[in-house]
């Protein structure tokens, strides 16, 4: 029993040190922005976002999980789908240009939220 009640506190410990906490995740994302967000698609049919992630806390953020809402004609929202911006540094900004994983005819897009991981 003391082996089991050790190997559990050891993986909650663990478990604990792999990523931020859900309050430490809901700070962190309160800290971060996109700017200048565009969507195209261009000549060879690929889609891609692109704009800049402004990372305002004093603390290296190894993933941002952008969601990001594709747009009919009428405006109504017809598809989603995460973008991934990788090692942002403390107090900077970073360009991103990411294709994105969808047929969707959409129209336009835009960014629905933000999650720190």
């Amino acid at each position: 029993m003391a082996r089991t009640l050790l190997l559990s506190l050891i993986l909650a410990l663990g478990l604990s040190a792999c990523g931020p906490s859900d309050a430490q995740q809901r700070r962190l994302a309160e800290q971060v922005t996109v700017s200048e967000f565009q969507y195209a698609r261009i000549p060879d049919g690929t889609r891609i976002v692109t704009g800049t992630l402004h990372n305002e806390s004093r603390e290296r953020l190894d993933n941002v999980q952008l969601r990001i809402a594709f747009y009919d004609a009428d405006n109504r929202r017809i598809s989603s789908v995460s973008v991934v911006v990788q090692d942002v540094a403390p107090e900077s900004n970073k360009a991103f240009r990411k294709p994105v994983p969808t047929d969707v005819d959409a129209e336009g897009a835009r960014v629905q939220s933000i999650l720190v991981l």
